[in-house]
């Protein structure tokens, strides 16, 4: 169990394992020497059942992050929620007021998103949102971060072009 954490932060993991082993998990009871095994209760047999199923769970839960470090930055910045298996960035407020609003990212968009998130914080989030419905928020302040997100960008493609003409 502990190699599904070897990737995570170690003590969310340590944090998981302590609290697994807390809910404890029962084995054939005994009684002292010489050992006369009981069998378990029906009781006991469905509470090991339910311990194992949520282990399996979370694992299977944080297969995700082992295999992609851009989403769990996401996850761990919180600034979207899981829905099923989609994972939906957090627009409240930001296109236009008073409005609830989320955006999905597919996997394909993960590392684009990620790579805005930690270059520009929460507005290249918002950048990569209104480039995406090509929409303009109709906040004043949260349209300038994203005007000047885009002509930085613009800037970076420009720059990037050019290092790959040279190298040709």
């Amino acid at each position: 169990m502990k190699e599904i954490f070897s990737e995570l932060n170690k003590s969310v993991a340590a944090e998981f394992i302590a609290a697994n082993l807390d809910l404890g998990m029962y084995p054939k009871s005994h009684k002292h020497f010489p050992i006369v095994y009981e069998e378990r209760t029906e009781y006991m047999n469905g509470w090991n059942d339910a311990i194992k199923a949520m282990t399996e769970a979370v694992s299977k839960g944080l297969d995700k992050f082992r295999k992609d470090s851009d989403l769990a930055l996401l996850v761990l910045a919180d600034v979207g929620f899981f829905n099923g298996d989609e994972y939906l960035l957090n627009m409240n407020d930001t296109f236009h007021y008073a409005r609830a609003d989320c955006e999905e990212v597919g996997s394909e968009d993960l590392g684009e998103v990620a790579r805005l998130f930690k270059t520009y914080g929460y507005g290249g989030l918002t950048y990569w949102v209104s480039k995406k419905r090509n929409e303009k928020s109709q906040i004043p302040q949260v349209q300038n971060s994203i005007e000047e997100i885009s002509l930085l960008e613009e800037k970076r493609n420009i720059l990037i072009q050019e290092r790959l003409n040279k190298k040709a």
